[in-house]
């Protein structure tokens, strides 16, 4: 990667030329971008962040180009540039954790969204993120703290009512997955994993009907999958 990265920003240079400005090196990348052409924007950037390297915008488009190219590593380097120029830019925290989750250094992207969440402690995301990331270390009990908060700040949101019924399910707190698997498919009825969910919940309370009526019904939702469990459990 750091060999063809730096080629690129070569050929670059060569084809619009010595003497650019660190503006129209950025605005080339933003050209790169638009046409999803993502390689070369990194490079746009790398070379607009380098002529000025106090820019907040040219460090940003440089970290979130190397994760849409999934360069990690280099999006955490960018990202911790971009904090020397603004260590309260908490975008940037939740961008950094989101490659650090990418390359499983799942509690460097805990420390990262705890570091966001004190800036935006509002933001229901970024609490959901951090249960998510936590469930990865077997933080069961922390993860589930962190998706009811999420719940609070936006109780309209199925995502958050499916995983923290997933931990419960997990945990055999089965009553309580199906209240959050229930919620999940109260705001979206099309929630096939829910549905599938749910139904084994059902089926280890001993509720094999019901159970198997989620299943079908996930069936029905395109889980092909889910009918060699109700071949095996419910015919």
């Amino acid at each position: 990667m750091n060999k063809t990265f730096c080629l690129l920003t070569m050929m670059i240079i060569t084809s619009i030329g010595y003497g650019q400005t660190a503006e129209q090196f950025f605005k080339r990348g933003r050209e790169k971008d638009s046409l999803k052409d993502h390689v070369n924007a990194v490079a746009c950037y790398a070379m607009a962040a380098e002529l000025d390297p106090n820019n907040l915008n040219y460090c940003l488009m440089l970290a979130l180009s190397k994760e849409l190219i999934s360069d990690y590593s280099g999006a955490i380097e960018a990202c911790t540039k971009c904090l020397l120029i603004d260590p309260k830019f908490d975008v940037i925290y939740y961008l950094r954790a989101d490659a650090k989750k990418e390359l499983q250094d799942y509690r460097g992207a805990i420390a990262d969204l705890t570091k966001s969440i004190q800036f935006n402690p509002k933001e229901s995301k970024l609490y959901y993120e951090r249960g998510r990331a936590k469930a990865f270390i077997n933080d069961d009990s922390g993860a589930v703290a962190d998706y009811t908060i999420a719940i609070q700040l936006k109780p309209t949101e199925a995502t958050y009512y499916y995983w923290r019924g997933n931990i419960r399910n997990g945990k055999k707190d089965y009553l309580r997955a199906i209240s959050d698997y229930t919620k999940a498919i109260q705001i979206d009825p099309y929630y096939t994993e829910a549905y599938r969910n749910r139904g084994a919940a059902k089926i280890n309370l001993g509720q094999l009907n019901e159970g198997c009526l989620d299943w079908s019904k996930a069936g029905e939702l395109g889980d092909t999958e889910i009918y060699q469990f109700i071949n095996d459990y419910c015919n």
